[in-house]
C-alpha cells in the first residue's frame, strides 16, 4: 500500500510540473511565432517602399530613391546626392577602365596580327546571352552561334563571371535543350569580384592621397555630361543641362556667350603653353619675332588667341580638337584637314564642370532634376527606417512581453 502511495504522491507532483513547462514552451513558441511574422511584415513593409523608387529618375539618372513621407537621406542633401553619385560613377569608371585597357589590346592585335575583334564589351555579352537563351528555348540555336559565344565568354572569364548558374552548366543545359530549366534561370555576367577588390584597394589609395580631390571633381563633371546631357552641339529640348550646372543660367544667348568664353579661356591657356613648349610652332613664332623675346611673347599671344578662335569653331562644329597639338601644328600655322585625334566638346566640358565649386554644382544640380522631372527631392528619399512594438500576453500564464522592432534599408546612409 505503500507503494502505491508514494507513486500517487510522486505523480501528484510531476504532472502539474510537466504541465506549467508545457504551457511555458507553448507560450513561448507562440510569442516566438508572433515574433517572426512580425518581423516578416516588417521586411515585406520596407521592400514595398523601396520598390515604389522613381523608375525614370533611376533609368535616366542612375538615382536610386523612393518617395514617401517617412523616409530617411533627401536626395535633396548635398552629401546624400553626391555619395548616390559617386556610387554609380565607381561602377561606370570601373567599367571604362576595363574598356579602355582591352581597347588596347584589340589595337595590338590589329596592328600585329590583323585580328580585328573587340575582347571586351560586357553589354553586348549580357546582350547575346539573352539571345542565346531565347533561341535555345526555342529550339532555333545552331551549333556555330553556340560556340562562338561560349568561346567568347571563356575568353572574357578573367574579367566577367556569370551569376546565377555557372558558365559549365548553361552550356550542358543548353547542349541537352532542357527548356523547363532554362526558363526557371536569369543569368546575367557582372564584373568579376578579384577586378572589383583590386579596383577598390587602388581608388581608396589614390583618394586617400587626392588632396585637390581630383578624381572626386572629375567624376562629378563625368555624371552631369553622361547622364544630364549638354545641348549646345545637340538639337535637343531646351531644357536644363549640364551648361546649366556650369552657368546657372538658362537656355539662351546669355548662357551659350558664357560658355563659349569659357572654353576660349581653357583652349587659350593650352595653346599658349604650346607656342613655348612644342617645337614646330615655337620655331615659327621665333622666325617671325626675329628672335626677340619681346616679339616673341607678343606674337605668341596673338598667335595662341587666333588659334583658339579656330579651335572654338571646330569644336562647336563636333570636331576634335587636342589637349596639346603636337607634331600636328596649329591650323593658322600651316595646319590642314581635322586632327587624327582629340578632345570633342563633351571632353572639353568636363573639363570646365570639374572647375565648378561643388556649391554651386550641387544647388544647380538639385534645381536641373527638379526643373526636368518635375518633382522635389526634398520628398524622394535613400533609405528608411521603420520601428514597431510588438506586445505579447499570456493566454495560459498570466505575464506580459513588450518588444522594439526596428529595420532599416539604405541606399545612401544618413550621416550619424
Amino acid at each position: 500500500m505503500r507503494d502505491k502511495g508514494s507513486i500517487s504522491v510522486f505523480f501528484s507532483i510531476i504532472i502539474p510540473l510537466v504541465l506549467v513547462v508545457l504551457m511555458i514552451v507553448t507560450e513561448l513558441s507562440y510569442y516566438h511565432f508572433l515574433l517572426q511574422r512580425e518581423l516578416s511584415g516588417l521586411y515585406l513593409d520596407l521592400d514595398n517602399s523601396l520598390s515604389g523608387f522613381h523608375r525614370q529618375l533611376f533609368n535616366e539618372l542612375g538615382l536610386l530613391a523612393f518617395e514617401g513621407a517617412e523616409g530617411e537621406a533627401p536626395l535633396s542633401e548635398k552629401k546624400v546626392l553626391e555619395e548616390s553619385i559617386m556610387l554609380l560613377m565607381e561602377e561606370a569608371q570601373l567599367r571604362d577602365g576595363i574598356y579602355l585597357a582591352e581597347n588596347l589590346a584589340s589595337e595590338f592585335l590589329q596592328s600585329k596580327l590583323g585580328l580585328d575583334f573587340s575582347l571586351f564589351d560586357l553589354g553586348e555579352l549580357n546582350r547575346e546571352l539573352s539571345e542565346i537563351i531565347a533561341k535555345a528555348k526555342e529550339g532555333k540555336l545552331s551549333e556555330k552561334v553556340r560556340l562562338e559565344f561560349f568561346a567568347k565568354a571563356l575568353a572574357m572569364s578573367p574579367y566577367v563571371h556569370l551569376q546565377g548558374i555557372g558558365l559549365n552548366q548553361l552550356q550542358r543545359l543548353i547542349e541537352e535543350g532542357n527548356v523547363e530549366a532554362l526558363k526557371e534561370i536569369n543569368p546575367i555576367f557582372v564584373i568579376s569580384e578579384d577586378i572589383r577588390d583590386n579596383y577598390k584597394i587602388w581608388r581608396e589609395a589614390v583618394t586617400k592621397y587626392d588632396v585637390l580631390n581630383i578624381l572626386g571633381s572629375y567624376s562629378l563633371a563625368d555624371y552631369s555630361v553622361d547622364y544630364l546631357g549638354y545641348s549646345m552641339t545637340k538639337k535637343e529640348d531646351k531644357d536644363l543641362r549640364s551648361e546649366y550646372i556650369l552657368t546657372g543660367l538658362e537656355p539662351g544667348a546669355l548662357q551659350t556667350s558664357l560658355v563659349k568664353t569659357e572654353l576660349y579661356g581653357v583652349r587659350l591657356a593650352f595653346n599658349l603653353i604650346e607656342c613655348f613648349f612644342n617645337p614646330k610652332v615655337r620655331a615659327k613664332i621665333s622666325s617671325l619675332s626675329g628672335e626677340d623675346p619681346r616679339l616673341f611673347l607678343l606674337f605668341s599671344l596673338g598667335q595662341a588667341a587666333m588659334e583658339t578662335g579656330v579651335d572654338l569653331v571646330r569644336i562647336l562644329d563636333r570636331e576634335k580638337v587636342p589637349l596639346y597639338k603636337g607634331m600636328e601644328g596649329f591650323t593658322t600655322l600651316g595646319k590642314k584637314g581635322k586632327y587624327s585625334e582629340g578632345w570633342s566638346y563633351p571632353s572639353y566640358l568636363k573639363i570646365l564642370l570639374g572647375l565648378t565649386p561643388k556649391s554651386l554644382y550641387f544647388s544647380r544640380l538639385v534645381e536641373a532634376i527638379e526643373h526636368n522631372y518635375e518633382i522635389s527631392l526634398d520628398r524622394f528619399y535613400t533609405g528608411l527606417t521603420i520601428e514597431k512594438e510588438l506586445k505579447f500576453k499570456g493566454r495560459f500564464i498570466p505575464f506580459e512581453l513588450e518588444k522594439h522592432l526596428e529595420g532599416g534599408l539604405y541606399y545612401v546612409k544618413p550621416e550619424g
